[in-house]
């Protein structure tokens, strides 16, 4: 018969030594114990353990963050400050414009109270040059057939002009702001029967009536009465009254 004291291990307590088949070995002294002395503390390890784990005292009182805007009485448990005025605010205040920050307001100020120049503009952040007004640029042929189909859901016109040889023109008004009208004119009308056929329909008060209607894009240039209308402007084009 074997010799079973080959098999299991002796416990390594002084006062214990039992013979243990399967003994536990200390993850910390590396020594071997029995079932009774495994722990730590029932062998009284001289190793040191691993460290304390850290629990949350009940005693303590949580720390908040009072929101520095004006009339606020919310208060946040973490600290939020405003990189310009290096004050603390609540996630409702935290941007600039939300607490009237008073660094942007001093530079707002110094922007407004820089003296005037006939070459610059004032901004609210800074002074930028005004450059001279960017040249208009011709609409491609898509967007003018864009812009005539647009037209043509509201556009008026003599009811004698055929659907197929309409020619939809915006037409903008004096000193008028807002946009322009949609009309439509027969694309073999002369330029100048298509103005005064656009006067009639629109019944344009007197002032419009005494004056002319250019191409918005060539304003300048003189046009033949006589001339086609889809030879001085294209379908989709605009038009605009000019003082005479």
């Amino acid at each position: 018969m074997s010799d079973l004291t080959a098999i299991g291990t002796h416990c390594e307590e002084p006062n214990c030594s039992r013979l243990d088949f399967l003994p536990f070995q200390c993850a910390d002294c590396r020594r071997t114990f029995c079932l009774d002395h495994r722990q730590r503390i029932s062998h009284a390890c001289s190793a040191p353990g691993p460290p304390p784990k850290l629990r949350h005292d009940p005693t303590s009182i949580p720390e908040f963050h009072p929101c520095a805007a004006e009339g606020c009485l919310q208060k946040e448990h973490v600290a939020i400050e405003c990189p310009e005025c290096r004050g603390n605010y609540c996630f409702a205040h935290r941007h600039g414009e939300d607490h009237r920050c008073s660094s942007k307001t001093s530079q707002n100020s110094l922007a407004v109270s820089a003296p005037a120049h006939p070459e610059f503009h004032l901004s609210p952040t800074l002074i930028a040059p005004v450059g001279p007004p960017k040249p208009r640029k011709a609409p491609t042929a898509m967007a003018l057939k864009l812009n005539a189909m647009k037209l043509k859901m509201n556009a008026v016109g003599e009811s004698g002009v055929m659907e197929e040889h309409r020619w939809f023109l915006e037409v903008f008004f004096l000193d008028d702001g807002g946009g322009g009208k949609s009309v439509y004119v027969a694309d073999d009308w002369s330029f100048g029967r298509a103005c005064a056929s656009i006067k009639r329909v629109l019944r344009v008060d007197a002032r419009h009536e005494n004056a002319r209607l250019r191409d918005v894009l060539h304003m300048d240039a003189d046009v033949s009465p006589e001339s086609l209308v889809k030879d001085v402007i294209p379908n989709g084009g605009s038009l605009q009254f000019v003082s005479l």
